[in-house]
């Protein structure tokens, strides 16, 4: 964290670094971070609504806190839209061992849909080879972090059926607002939702996260190919959660019971639960701090493949 150790000789200048697991802060050194694990949700319950292998496909980066908190948000939502529609859904997870591999990504996409029989596959990595390979094999993505159609053009809605989007000016403007009112001991811890917003000279709000396609958001976001595909009753739920998300009336991880999947990342002081222990219980909301440097464990369910 280089930024530390320069806050303190210009103390009236605000620092900003995004946050990994790592949760140092000084009155001026601010850590942030959007609650993407919200928007990821909502994708979790168009994939297990889409899935008609029962299988989806996970490529995965590496085991970490924000990868593992991330994939949390989505594979919540697909054991919903699962519970919902009384599906056998699994969830296969194979990790890569960085961001950027398109070679290896591709394999693994590859072998996700051939041996795990895999109709809906998304990705924790960086490169677009899971994307290529869902073209090319006819099965359903689900996107993160970009617009892929609407903004890239790398796709189409026949292969996407979904994507998410982050707008860091949400919290970056947070930071200004701070800064231009002269508040000497900002939010240091700035873990910004669906319920903080901006607003553009034209008037357009746009939440912290939100899922987004071919420049659409909301339910419109969804692949017209996919959508005749969606019980109206995921559709509902997915309209009325996204609503109450952008309300502040609900969060997934409160709502939810944290049970242990007994694989994860072990920290110093922290090891995995064992399979099935309850780390949280349903309607308890765990702290911003924890979500961000503590929440290393696969939630129950989902298979993580060697």
């Amino acid at each position: 964290l280089p930024l530390q150790e320069i806050v303190d000789k210009y103390p009236d200048v605000y620092f900003g670094s995004i946050i990994a697991s790592d949760l140092t802060t000084a009155r001026n050194f601010i850590r942030l971070f959007p609650r993407q694990y919200q928007a990821l949700y909502l994708e979790g319950l168009i994939a297990g609504a889409l899935t008609e292998t029962g299988n989806i496909g996970i490529v995965s980066a590496f085991p970490s806190v924000q990868v593992i908190r991330r994939q949390n948000g989505f594979i919540l939502g697909v054991q919903d839209a699962a519970e919902m529609l009384d599906k056998d859904v699994s969830i296969y997870v194979k990790y890569v061992g960085d961001w950027y591999l398109p070679a290896e990504e591709r394999d693994i996409a590859e072998t996700l849909i051939t041996q795990y029989d895999v109709d809906v596959i998304t990705q924790q990595t960086d490169s677009g080879s899971p994307l290529d390979v869902a073209q090319e094999q006819g099965v359903w993505f689900i996107g993160k972090d970009m617009d892929i159609v609407g903004h890239y053009g790398w796709s189409d809605t026949d292969t996407v059926a979904v994507s998410f989007d982050t707008r860091w000016e949400v919290l970056y403007d947070h930071m200004l607002g701070e800064f231009m009112a002269g508040e000497e001991n900002p939010t240091t811890v700035l873990y910004l939702g669906m319920d903080s917003s901006i607003v553009l000279a034209d008037g357009t709000e746009f939440p912290t996260v939100d899922i987004m396609n071919d420049n659409k958001v909301g339910l419109e976001a969804i692949s017209p190919a996919a959508l005749p595909l969606i019980p109206d009753e995921i559709l509902q739920i997915v309209e009325q959660r996204r609503d109450q998300m952008i309300a502040g009336e609900w969060d997934p991880f409160e709502e939810h019971a944290f049970i242990s999947n007994g694989t994860g990342l072990d920290l110093e002081g922290a090891p995995v639960p064992a399979a099935g222990t309850e780390v949280k219980a349903a309607g308890e909301m765990p702290t911003d701090e924890w979500l961000l440097s503590l929440f290393s464990f696969d939630l129950a369910g989902v298979d993580i493949l060697e």
